[in-house]
């Protein structure tokens, strides 16, 4: 199982074995470890923390059967809200 988590706030750490993406020159590195990994069924956590990579790793859900998750969502809305108040 590969699972993509979209994470720029860093609400969530990953273990050590999880891959934590912050430039763009560690996709293609990435994709290769997924390819890897869903060929021996192993399981992989990828923490995007670039904002700018979202929809990057999109396709991994569909070629490989991963989860994509965006984390973080409800603090920017509640952030927005409580500066569009003032």
């Amino acid at each position: 199982m590969i699972e993509i988590f979209y994470d720029h706030l860093r609400l969530e750490t990953g273990e050590k074995e999880d891959i934590e993406i912050k430039e763009d020159d560690q996709y293609e590195s990435c994709l290769q470890k997924i390819e890897e990994y869903a060929k021996t069924g192993r399981h992989l956590k990828i923490y995007v923390r670039n904002r700018g990579m979202y929809g990057w790793f999109d396709s991994v859900k569909c070629k490989y059967g991963g989860i994509v998750k965006t984390i973080g969502k409800e603090t920017e809305k509640c952030h927005f809200f409580k500066t569009a108040k003032r």
